[in-house]
């Protein structure tokens, strides 16, 4: 696939790049640092890995489309051979396991704000991450969500940020 990447592409790199470097500044950083593409983060993958409990953080492009008139709305009237911007979706985010406890024991309250310490880490890493990446492309607009957690559920817990970069042009795409 040399030379046939893309200005999206490209900007993804940059932001998974971005994002090593501010996990690995944190304390306790993640084992994977990865893209995952697809609908929504996966952390069962594998029946062979357990990408939550081994801790990763993640890109995942989350929508590209025509954006120029009224960013970050799509255009309506573009089409993509004459487009003059384009908005890249990004979801970043760092999944984890949850304390769970057994039949006998439940988690305690130590391992509850333990929990809520490393989140709020890496909540300030993506964000970190995301502050990179726009000193990058300064001059470029970009729409940067709030931090959601997500779950638990099945005793992982996710928190990922979205937000929406305007590329000059139609990011390579066309």
């Amino acid at each position: 696939m040399a030379g046939a990447a893309s200005d999206a592409y490209n900007a993804s790199l940059r932001l998974l790049a971005c994002l090593t470097v501010a996990v690995q500044a944190a304390a306790n950083p993640p084992a994977n640092i990865q893209f995952l593409p697809g609908q929504q983060a996966g952390e069962d993958l594998s029946i062979y890995r357990d990408l939550c409990c081994e801790a990763t953080a993640y890109v995942r492009v989350t929508t590209l489309y025509p954006s120029f008139q009224e960013f970050p709305a799509p255009d309506s009237l573009a089409t993509p051979c004459q487009q003059q911007a384009t908005a890249l979706g990004y979801e970043v985010g760092i999944m984890r396991c949850v304390p769970t406890g057994s039949l006998e024991k439940i988690p305690t309250a130590e391992q509850w704000r333990a929990a809520h310490e490393q989140s709020m880490i890496d909540a300030k890493s993506i964000y970190k991450a995301i502050c990179c990446y726009q000193g990058v492309y300064n001059l470029d607009a970009m729409l940067v969500g709030a931090w959601n957690p997500i779950g638990p559920q099945g005793g992982c817990l996710l928190g990922a940020v979205s937000f929406t970069h305007q590329i000059a042009g139609c990011g390579g795409m066309c």
